[in-house]
């Protein structure tokens, strides 16, 4: 998906251990159609509750490694939410907007855009 790009090497978020910064950046343009989006129908449709979540106290702020940043993050998803979650995101992808092939073509344009900054981005219009 990143097209030879490094997902770390972001430029809005802060390059931060384990965070795909590139990602986040990217993640921006498409937030409120597809994150959000998904987001809120779920909630609507009473599909996640507090209760499948795992809340962690006392989490550290950083990380040795990824192992112990899975082992203490301060929430996550119990597994079968996240199974849910993740279905649903991908008939979400794939449905008759197909928003993965139009994701696809943006991270491209992006990365045109490094190479050839005279270029310009066109971001998106939903």
């Amino acid at each position: 998906m990143f097209v030879g790009m490094d997902p770390y090497l972001g430029s809005l978020h802060e390059v931060s251990y384990g965070r795909p910064s590139l990602a986040c950046d990217l993640v921006e343009e498409y937030r409120s159609v597809i994150a959000d989006r998904l987001v809120l129908r779920l909630l609507n449709r009473k599909m996640v509750k507090p209760d499948d979540f795992t809340y962690r106290k006392n989490s550290p702020e950083t990380f040795v490694d990824e192992t112990e940043m899975k082992q203490k993050r301060p929430v996550e998803m119990k597994p079968y939410l996240l199974k849910a979650f993740l279905a649903s995101y991908e008939a979400m992808m794939g449905g008759n907007r197909n928003y993965r092939q139009t994701l696809r073509t943006q991270v491209r344009q992006f990365a045109d855009f490094l190479l050839s900054p005279d270029k310009g981005y066109r971001p998106l219009r939903f």
